[in-house]
């Protein structure tokens, strides 16, 4: 990917979740695509250390 370019991915979320995304999102002003990708980076990072205490 070059750089500055997103890939993007197809995700079905129902309407509570995505109530939920869009309300963080107007809360802190930003996108529900950027609530999104903090989000799972958070997650990604958190698996990491988890996997590497295992």
């Amino acid at each position: 990917m070059r750089s500055g370019k997103t890939a993007r991915v197809g995700v079905r979320l129902d309407r509570d979740t995505l109530d939920v995304l869009r309300r963080v999102a107007e809360r802190d002003r930003r996108t529900v695509s950027e609530v999104v990708r903090d989000a799972l980076a958070r997650w990604a990072c958190e698996r990491l250390v988890f996997d590497s205490r295992q």
